[in-house]
């Protein structure tokens, strides 16, 4: 190469000319030997330009190599400052008009490990149980637009309704619908999994009008709606219901101390569709309440309260073929004893962050209170009533974010006749129960 040529010449004369300006009164055998040494160290340098030169000859023919099987230049465009038309120009180009499809899409899923231990009282005629059991969920959910989105969700958990059985305390069904729970049992069969969600969503910008500040229309089988006014006396959090709500929430007054907000919600949810055997049964139910927050001086975060009244009018479910389990509702011949649930839940909740010196956790404070006020849901057994339940809990911490944590205390009471068995809280074990719950 010209240039290493160039150097070597230019090289050898520096190196020479000084030997030439030696003063005349020199050693000419030291002079010899300085001359040699320094012939030396060029002839090295040659040798490395030689080796440097055939590495870059290697270097370039491999990358003209690779030019010939990758083709023309790939550049990585990251769509930032002036650079993201182009980058949607590439993402269209290489996965056409799916691009438009991935905006706003989720998904979620999780899954849990559990071992259970049930010890049942000497002559109780139940037998201790010792299982493994596991839950899988996958979930997705479609943004289209401020104003709707659509999504499902599997799960697993098996079900078979049969409704020839209407003993008391039978479930007739394999594995209650309070669980998505799957027991690891007949010899490593396969495990069935079920659509526990499919809905769609509306959020009309168009209600947003005077103190409305958020509107939702959603219709399908969805996450219960009700559970934010509720315990697990009344709604296991494995239940979802079907059919349709509506949910408004308003600004009712706002000043620097106090922020108060007010919910109403509405729901239609079909219970037994009666073509073949049984009748039609719905559930009509209502909520409302307020939301307030209130500011306190050097405290970190508002303390939150919820006060919210609901109503459930579970209309034809007591009769014979259209529930799935009378659970722990006593029985009247083939119909719950029962004959109605109108059950009115009173629910009031507390809750609030230290400042962050005190190094105390989110606690939380709650009270739960139901009746059932159907005419005939007094039913005299074992010398009282059975219309009644009430539920006590504290909680620390928040499931909020990774490595968040919680830990909760839970009192309860509920009577037989309370509320409908076959939907409380699965752990519960449904109505005509009392006891402490701890969680972690």
């Amino acid at each position: 190469m010209p240039i290493i040529n160039f150097l070597r010449k230019s090289l050898g004369i520096a190196l020479v000319l000084p030997s030439l300006c030696l003063p005349a009164y020199a050693d000419e055998s030291a002079t010899l030997r300085q001359i040699n040494d320094l012939m030396k160290q060029m002839n090295d340098m040659k040798d490395q330009m030689v080796r440097m030169q055939s590495t870059i000859e290697s270097q370039n023919t491999v990358i003209r190599q690779l030019e010939k099987k990758v083709g023309p230049e790939v550049r990585t465009i990251s769509p930032g400052a002036g650079n993201q038309a182009e980058f949607n120009e590439q993402l269209k180009g290489s996965i056409g008009d799916a691009s438009k499809w991935l905006k706003g899409l989720k998904f979620s899923g999780d899954i849990k490990l559990r071992y259970e231990a049930q010890e049942h009282t000497k002559g109780s005629g139940q037998r201790d149980r010792n299982r493994f059991r596991f839950r899988l969920r996958f979930g997705f959910e479609k943004t289209f637009s401020e104003e709707a989105k659509v999504g499902f969700r599997i799960a697993t958990g098996s079900r078979t309704y049969n409704s020839s059985t209407p003993s008391p305390h039978n479930n007739d069904t394999l594995g209650p619908i309070t669980t998505t729970n799957q027991t690891m049992e007949n010899n490593f069969d396969l495990k069935a999994a079920n659509i526990e969600r499919v809905y769609a969503s509306y959020f009309p910008k168009w209600l947003k009008t005077g103190p409305i500040q958020s509107a939702e229309f959603t219709a399908g089988k969805f996450g219960n709606p009700f559970e934010e006014g509720s315990t697990m006396m009344i709604w296991d959090r494995d239940v979802t219901p079907e059919g349709v709500y509506e949910k408004f929430t308003g600004q009712i007054y706002k000043n620097e101390r106090l922020d108060l907000k007010g919910t109403v919600l509405g729901g239609q949810m079909v219970l037994q569709e009666g073509s073949t055997s049984g009748n039609d049964a719905q559930l009509f139910a209502v909520q409302g309440g307020f939301k307030p927050k209130l500011t306190l001086d050097g405290w970190q975060k508002p303390i939150e309260a919820k006060n919210l009244v609901s109503y459930y009018g579970f209309n034809g479910i007591t009769h014979y073929g259209d529930y799935t389990s009378a659970g722990w509702n006593p029985l009247s011949g083939n119909d719950l004893a029962a004959g109605d649930f109108k059950v009115i839940e009173v629910y009031n909740e507390v809750s609030t962050e230290f400042p962050s010196a005190w190094r105390v956790p989110k606690l939380t404070l709650y009270h739960d209170w139901a009746q059932n006020v159907a005419d005939n849901a007094l039913l005299k057994s074992r010398g009282r009533g059975q219309d009644m339940a009430w539920s006590l809990g504290a909680k620390l911490g928040e499931l909020k974010n990774k490595g968040s944590w919680e830990a909760s205390y839970e009192y309860y009471w509920i009577e037989a006749n309370s509320t409908v068995s076959n939907f409380v809280d699965n752990d519960l074990g449904g109505t005509n129960r009392q006891g402490t719950v701890l969680r972690c």
